[in-house]
């Protein structure tokens, strides 16, 4: 049983930990959908554009994702690393099951 607690514990830390991320880089919060999970916008410091970051929690999918062009090329962009994010280039080197997949924390590009 105090493996249970211990995961559920975990759980909780993690969320809370991707939620202060979130609240902290957000300009506006949406509602999750069916397959993307904690949707915000954050704002370009370089064009002021306005991109979509969310959890990509699709079966074998299970990476951030960002709605700019070089996340879309190439898999990682700048507003997910400056958040310790990990794209699909990234993820895809770790298994399905790796918390790492979704916490924040800075990989090495």
């Amino acid at each position: 049983m105090p493996t249970k607690t211990k995961d559920k514990t975990s759980a909780t830390q993690a969320a809370a930990l991707i939620l202060r991320i979130v609240n902290s880089n957000a300009v506006e919060r949406l509602p999750d959908s069916d397959r993307y999970k904690y949707r915000f916008k954050v704002r370009s410091e370089s064009s002021g554009s306005l991109y979509l970051v969310s959890w990509d929690d699709a079966p074998g999918a299970c990476w951030w994702t960002c709605s700019c062009r070089g996340n879309i090329s190439h898999g990682n962009c700048k507003h997910l690393k400056s958040m310790g994010l990990m794209g699909r280039t990234i993820a895809k080197t770790l298994p399905l099951n790796d918390p790492r997949r979704m916490l924040p924390g800075r990989p090495t590009y």
